[in-house]
């Protein structure tokens, strides 16, 4: 999940963007009383969109986009 996109361009029909991704880098393994603990990540993707394709205008319609499985 995307908790906060840090930058976000268009490159073509591409989209480039760094953000903040929740539960991406391992924190503490697992131990015989603890689960392994996950946190917060700096992560970067590039997607094809398609061209006719509107994108979300707000950042926050941005992320809702992305979470929701709009990209594959």
């Amino acid at each position: 999940m995307i908790s906060h996109i840090k930058s976000v361009y268009r490159d073509g029909d591409y989209f480039h963007v760094i953000a903040w991704c929740e539960d991406m880098v391992l924190l503490s393994p697992a131990t015989l009383v603890d689960p392994e603990e996950f946190g917060p990540a700096l992560c970067e993707a590039k997607f094809y969109c398609d061209p006719d394709e509107i994108p979300p205008d707000s950042v926050d319609d941005l992320i809702d986009y992305l979470n929701n499985g709009a990209v594959s």
